[in-house]
């Protein structure tokens, strides 16, 4: 992968330097690690993103919704994406708007979804942007 560059967001690949701010935020409480697509588990054409902001500071300055609309824009002009959807907690309020702004439409709610500590299970909203839309958009 190449760098991708917005007006104030560079996506690059990750590099090993990475991982001990990635873990310590883990550890924190303020990230999740996760491979969200697996060889084979989504069909050809489809990718799933997601995004991290690690530094409180960082939130509320549209860097999340920059960074999606940079990587959607890759996935369909270079990779030949068909469709490409993220999903997040229900109550994650800032990323619902970014996704929206960036084109994304909300498809439902997957409920129980994901392990949210203490024997409970997270509700999370799936979205997703499909070629046709992002060309019209």
């Amino acid at each position: 992968m190449t760098n991708l560059t917005g007006e104030r967001v560079t996506l690059r690949p990750l590099r090993e330097e990475d991982f001990p701010a990635m873990r310590a935020a883990h550890e924190a409480g303020i990230a999740s690690i996760a491979k969200l697509d697996p060889a084979g588990a989504l069909p050809p054409g489809v990718f799933e993103i997601g995004i991290e902001l690690y530094d409180e500071a960082d939130r509320g300055k549209g860097y999340g919704g920059e960074a999606v609309r940079l990587i959607t824009h890759h996935l369909f002009a270079d990779h030949e994406a068909e469709r490409v959807q993220a999903s997040t907690d229900v109550t994650n309020a800032a990323m619902r708007r970014a996704l929206e702004r960036a084109g994304y439409s909300e498809e439902g709610v997957m409920r129980w979804f994901r392990d949210g500590g203490n024997g409970s299970r997270d509700d999370y909203v799936l979205y997703a942007v499909t070629k046709p839309d992002w060309t019209r958009g």
